[in-house]
């Protein structure tokens, strides 16, 4: 009958794909890879954000005097994933190693860009926090932990900015230079005292 006639094509583009009305077949395989103009994927845009960085990044050197309590000190405060990822956002420490510009390292007040009034608030914030809980004749790496947290969440609370650095590297910096100094001037009073004891005895 023509009514059957008529009405079997329009099931028939009913049923079949609508990528067959232009007459061009797209393998599935295609179908599947192409990605939706309206898919924003922001997960998809992270990942591939953080292997560039990851890739990106260099291994620096550590310091002589390691500051292996600082450096789990720093990353007892990351436990999440969450917060590791965020952390990847903050600012990364210079290569090298503070104090010592002409070999391959950095100064602290240049690398952190601060204006003179503020950093010199901050290093002399620092000095009183390191002489009131911290043991000067020792070098940063022998202290005691809970002093040395006790001294991160009080810098931390008086400049706020710190928590943009990564593993709050300008924080340690600060304490492993003012406690090398310290210590290195306890050393040689140490000296200059059982010299003058020796010289002493060889009078009597």
């Amino acid at each position: 009958m023509l009514v059957a006639d008529e009405i079997l094509p329009s099931k028939i583009s009913a049923i079949d794909p609508p990528m067959q009305l232009k007459g061009t077949l797209v393998p599935e395989s295609k179908l599947a890879a192409r990605p939706f103009k309206n898919d924003p994927s922001p997960y998809l845009k992270r990942v591939s954000f953080e292997r560039s960085r990851s890739n990106s990044r260099t291994p620096r050197p550590m310091p002589s005097d390691s500051l292996s309590s600082l450096d789990s000190m720093s990353d007892s405060g990351s436990s999440t994933s969450t917060e590791s990822l965020s952390d990847d956002s903050k600012i990364p420490k210079p290569p090298g190693e503070p104090g010592h510009p002409g070999r391959g390292g950095y100064t602290l007040n240049e690398a952190l860009d601060w204006n003179q009034k503020a950093y010199a608030k901050f290093k002399k914030f620092m000095h009183n926090l390191i002489e009131e809980h911290l043991d000067t004749t020792k070098c940063a790496s022998s202290q005691d932990y809970a002093l040395l947290k006790v001294v991160r969440d009080k810098a931390v609370d008086a400049f706020p900015d710190l928590e943009n650095y990564r593993d709050f590297w300008p924080l340690n910096d600060m304490i492993m230079m003012c406690l090398k100094y310290t210590s290195g001037r306890a050393r040689q009073k140490k000296a200059r005292m059982v010299v003058g004891k020796s010289k002493s005895k060889k009078m009597h």
